[in-house]
């Protein structure tokens, strides 16, 4: 009897089979998951609380390159250097001192040198990557977030191919069984080899970047540290930090109600919130670097290159 023909796996009927299949897919396939969700900055400590993080790291701790992009388009609006035009956003008339901007202001500011929607900015890929430039490099350094370079994430292609190999070749060997002995019913099979395989893909792909253990503790504490937090609607350099601060933290809906609905035609994903005052802020998820220690990505006073940043 040839073993290959005739063994546990052949002789399986085709629900029963089935059965089985579907869980070796997903053992291998919660394997995969958490063999890329292992996380070598459990036991380090959280870097300090600053007293002024940047906010724009904050931000993209928090939410990544669109919540930068919106919080700088905000920023300029808000200092007078970009104003609203009907529901368009475009460069002030005449503004002053742009040379005092950040790269990355400087960069936006550009982008609207003629006037464009507020919504369209997060979509443009030299944006984003000028985004990634400033901040994803420090931040990965420092271990908040998570580094495609590290030894772990260099495994995936290997991790991809045996657990696609497994995927396959188990399919693969039961497709050629049931169709040499004139079973042609194995459209589910073939079913559930792409769709697992799909899936696979995604886990992959989801597990390049994101925080680490060691950003998850940070942002607690800079949330925990920064929950009274006051804005304050008038203008003053003061308010305008504390404003960007509070942004980057928690959110545009905890804005007071008459701030949010001055700029609330900025971006299309903007709704009106729900808090009648929201002159202070509670709980969500935000984070920036130390000045004086614990994740300074460079000399100075703490964060990426200074409190203003990476690379500002």
């Amino acid at each position: 009897m040839n073993i290959l023909s005739h063994n546990f796996i052949a002789d399986m009927y085709g629900p029963e089979f089935l059965g089985f299949y579907g869980a070796v897919i997903a053992a291998t396939l919660i394997g995969v998951y958490h063999f890329l969700s292992r996380d070598t900055t459990t036991n380090l400590p959280s870097p300090l609380i600053p007293e002024q993080p940047d906010p724009y790291e904050i931000a993209y701790l928090r939410g990544g390159e669109t919540e930068v992009l919106e919080l700088v388009g905000w920023t300029l609006v808000r200092k007078g250097y970009l104003e609203i035009q009907d529901k368009d956003i475009k460069q002030a008339t005449n503004p002053s001192n742009v040379f005092e901007l950040k790269p990355l202001e400087r960069a936006v500011f550009d982008w609207f040198s003629s006037a464009k929607k507020g919504g369209d900015m997060s979509r443009d890929l030299a944006l984003r990557d000028k985004v990634r430039e400033e901040y994803q490099s420090c931040l990965q350094k420092e271990k908040l977030l998570h580094s495609q370079a590290t030894q772990l994430l260099s495994l995936k292609p290997k991790l991809s191919a045996i657990a696609a190999g497994i995927i396959l070749g188990l399919g693969g060997y039961k497709f050629l069984i049931a169709t040499s002995r004139g079973h042609h019913n194995v459209g589910f099979l073939m079913a559930m080899a792409f769709f697992s395989l799909f899936a696979l893909w995604v886990i992959i792909e989801q597990r390049k970047t994101g925080l680490t253990t060691r950003g998850k503790t940070y942002l607690q504490q800079l949330n925990q540290v920064f929950a009274g937090l006051k804005v304050e609607a008038i203008p003053t350099p003061e308010s305008d930090y504390n404003t960007m601060l509070a942004i980057a933290l928690f959110g545009w809906g905890y804005l007071p109600e008459a701030l949010f609905q001055s700029y609330s035609t900025l971006f299309s994903r903007f709704t009106v919130p729900s808090q009648s005052s929201g002159s202070s802020f509670g709980g969500s998820s935000g984070c920036g670097t130390s000045c004086g220690g614990g994740s300074s990505c460079g000399g100075g006073c703490g964060g990426c290159g200074g409190c203003g940043g990476c690379g500002g």
